[in-house]
């Protein structure tokens, strides 16, 4: 099982190389996928998307904050330093097959 983890430099550079530099990540994800609070995302710009009202005065609530994936991980990057950052995607890494190994389990549990 512990062949199977990548190693620390691929999670890192897996995780900066997952999107184009500009691509755009909505706030939700920004503080799952960067291990960032509304606070920190509170320092950086962002491109409101949606909200408002609909004619008939029905309110789609507030707009939607994206921001720059570069944005993002260098926040995260000043925020926790790299250690700290790979450190979070090995957990994360972990949980996930962790995970995975569970629900194949109950998979084959079903099965028989």
């Amino acid at each position: 099982m512990g062949d199977s983890y990548p190693s620390a430099r691929d999670l890192l550079d897996n995780w900066i190389d997952e999107l184009d530099p500009y691509d755009m990540v909505s706030s939700a994800e920004a503080k799952k996928e960067y291990f960032l609070t509304a606070r920190d995302l509170a320092t950086l710009f962002y491109e409101p998307v949606g909200g408002g009202f609909l004619p008939g005065l029905i309110s789609t609530g507030p707009p939607t904050k994206w921001y720059a994936h570069s944005h993002l991980v260098n926040l995260s990057l000043r925020k926790h330093g790299t250690a700290g950052v790979v450190k979070k995607l090995e957990a994360r890494n972990k949980r996930e097959e962790k995970k995975r190994m569970r629900e194949e389990q109950a998979e084959q549990a079903r099965k028989r």
